[in-house]
């Protein structure tokens, strides 16, 4: 059987997904920033629903679904791990139920692809600013 362009679209992506992945982590909100993509300011009446999503039924953190795609070079991944102490092992087990909590220099920021409501309605809610 013949593969689909869209069966060999899929695969590519699925590869170099497998190739850039490099794990997931919390970090705190303050270090995201928006693509140029993303608008200046998030729809608010989206932040608000969200922000009456997360009071009403959690925001699950710790669900894929719901995780912030960042933007991260291998120097300042292995600045980041070096300065916080684990191995970049810790990141990829997905097995784990809580993340692990990047710490990151006060100046430091990754650029975030999408989500800018989602991260605004964490913002308002979320104690310790953590996502």
């Amino acid at each position: 059987m013949q593969r689909t362009r869209v069966q060999a679209q899929e695969e590519s992506l699925e590869r170099e997904k497998q190739t850039k992945y490099k794990g997931s982590a919390r970090i705190r909100l303050e270090h995201l920033n928006f693509s140029k993509s993303e608008p200046d300011v998030p729809d608010r009446s989206n932040v608000k629903n969200l922000v009456s999503i997360f009071e009403g039924e959690g925001c699950f953190q710790q669900d894929s679904r719901h995780h912030v795609t960042i933007v991260i070079d291998w120097e300042q991944l292995d600045l980041a791990i070096h300065f916080t102490g684990i191995s970049s092992i810790v990141l990829l087990d997905n097995a784990q139920i809580e993340r692990p909590e990047l710490q990151l220099s006060s100046k430091f920021r990754l650029e975030c692809l999408h989500d800018r409501c989602r991260v605004q309605a964490g913002r308002e809610m979320i104690p310790p600013q953590l996502w």
